[in-house]
């Protein structure tokens, strides 16, 4: 598998290199110096010094500084939602009164209790390999004549006929059983009274389930004040899921957008240089990590089948056409660029074109012939597996893959236990737990990733402008470009994707 992977690999560095040439653009990877000392450098293959040419659409103040202000946003809304998980779930276990939910006055980030379907993929594919029991409880429910409860906005009893294609599953938002009032003389029969039959002879003869203008859904014993925090919590957190769909959308879009342009027919990539490659990767490797953030965090990210299908995909060519693909052609030419410059000299192979560590052809230019000049320009790695851009993407993978399997299992565990398999709160409320403090040490991940890339960033952006091969120190400092003021207006979508959020419910429903 590695083997196929790296001939690819070397099929798709040869064909760039050859629309390069066609283009009449030859690639130079050789560093010339200024006198046979080799103290010295006269230039960086066709880049000599003061003519190095900024690229703002990469490097540019304005697209760096969105990306990094958009990433700090989503990590800030993540964590408040995995703890607020934590901290509901922490409360729901430790707390001895089990007739209200935990921090019920407190404005806490909390999923709004709604009638959830499972996605397609759930149904078709997790539940019949996964779930065993399914099947079992669903023949047992239509043959009692179950009735489905669910919790809705105008807080009515809703029955669920059989027969469908998909499950309505009940996602309980208080630990305690509901209470109900009738506006009939006798109290209405509720056919999921432990031991009831939907079917019974005993049903109250005025029993008329399908007036439910006569029940009525009464959360006891929270106060006014309690359910309006409550009400305001769901609110909170659905526009907190809003800002982090619109965040992740768009970084994993634009860096789709960037590998398009990377390697299709073009002479762009002829001309881009390793130090705006190593930019834009690490802003790829940012909007990766949020997009598997995203898939974890967000409860409604298959509420849709097709939308979550194609996010889904999107983040997986993402993975491996943005941050991937770069990173295996340098595997397969089996070396690569230093990763920072040392402050102590201004000279360093991250001005040489991109596919100059792309192909093992250029061995011998970039390494082999400046073995005793690495006081002078850096020092190349020859183990381009152990540069922490590739450790990075390996550590993204991983995790990802955790991630995904974490999800899956977690939605499983979830249903069986609405079909009764795991009758104790606190057991449902432990599985929960565990699930968003492994989440919690993602973020963990994904904040010290983001911490250490963004520092790297600014660093080497420094280091080039001090470097004084830059034919305009301040090009990449102008907001001036079509790229960057593209990025900066993506900081509006977020905060239109909030403002949807913002539509009170009862409006919505209609």
């Amino acid at each position: 598998m590695g083997n196929a992977i790296l001939a690819l690999a070397g099929r798709v560095s040869a064909s760039i290199i050859g629309q390069c040439a066609a283009a009449d653009l030859p690639l130079n990877c050789e560093t010339a110096f200024t006198d046979s000392t080799n103290t010295s450098v006269a230039s960086f293959g066709n880049v000599t010094f003061g003519s190095f040419e900024a690229d703002p659409d990469i490097a540019g103040i304005g697209t760096i500084s969105s990306f990094v202000a958009s990433t700090a946003l989503f990590l800030f809304i993540a964590v408040s939602i995995v703890l607020s998980r934590i901290i509901c779930l922490g409360g729901d276990i430790a707390k001895k009164d089990p007739s209200r939910p935990a921090f019920a006055s407190l404005p806490i980030p909390r999923p709004r209790p709604e009638e959830y379907r499972t996605g397609w993929i759930e149904n078709r594919i997790i539940d019949p390999i996964i779930n065993p029991f399914r099947e079992y409880w669903a023949s047992r429910s239509h043959s009692r004549g179950e009735y489905t409860q669910t919790y809705s906005d105008n807080a009515h009893l809703s029955r669920q006929q059989p027969g469908m294609d998909h499950d309505m599953i009940q996602i309980q938002p208080y630990p305690y059983p509901p209470k109900f009032t009738s506006s009939i003389s006798e109290p209405p029969y509720n056919p999921l009274d432990k031991g009831g039959d939907a079917l019974s002879a005993s049903e109250p003869a005025n029993f008329t389930p399908d007036r439910d203008e006569d029940t009525e859904f009464v959360l006891e014993p929270l106060t006014s004040y309690e359910k309006r925090m409550l009400e305001k919590s769901y609110d909170i957190y659905d526009i907190l899921e809003a800002a982090l769909f619109c965040i992740s959308d768009n970084q994993i879009l634009l860096s789709l957008a960037f590998s398009i342009s990377f390697f299709v027919k073009g002479t762009a990539k002829c001309i881009l240089s390793q130090y705006h490659l190593k930019i834009a990767l690490n802003l790829w490797l940012g909007s990766a990590i949020n997009g598997v953030l995203t898939f974890s965090v967000v409860r409604r990210y298959f509420e849709s089948p097709l939308a979550g299908l194609l996010r889904f995909l999107a983040l997986g060519v993402s993975l491996v056409l943005s941050s991937g693909g770069p990173l295996l052609l340098e595997l397969n030419s089996g070396f690569a660029s230093e990763t920072m410059p040392s402050k102590d000299r201004h000279n360093s192979q991250i001005f040489l074109n991109v596919l100059c560590f792309m192909d093992p052809s250029f061995l011998q230019d970039v390494v082999a012939d400046q073995i005793n000049n690495h006081a002078v320009i850096g020092q190349s790695t020859t183990n381009p597996e152990a540069s922490q851009d590739f450790a990075s993407w390996i550590s993204i993978l991983v995790i990802g893959g955790l991630v995904v399997i974490g999800r899956f299992l977690h939605r499983v565990i979830r249903i069986t236990r609405r079909g009764h398999y795991i009758e104790d709160e606190n057991d449902r409320n432990k599985m929960d737990l565990y699930y968003w403090a492994f989440l919690f040490l993602v973020w963990l991940f994904a904040a010290a990733g983001f911490s250490y890339r963004t520092w790297l960033i600014f660093h080497i952006r420094r280091w080039v402008e001090q470097s004084g091969w830059l034919s305009d120190q301040l090009a990449e400092y102008r907001l001036d470009t079509f790229g960057q003021f593209a990025s900066v207006m993506f900081m509006v979508a977020i905060a239109q994707a909030m403002a949807d959020e913002l539509v009170p419910k009862v409006e919505k429903a209609k």
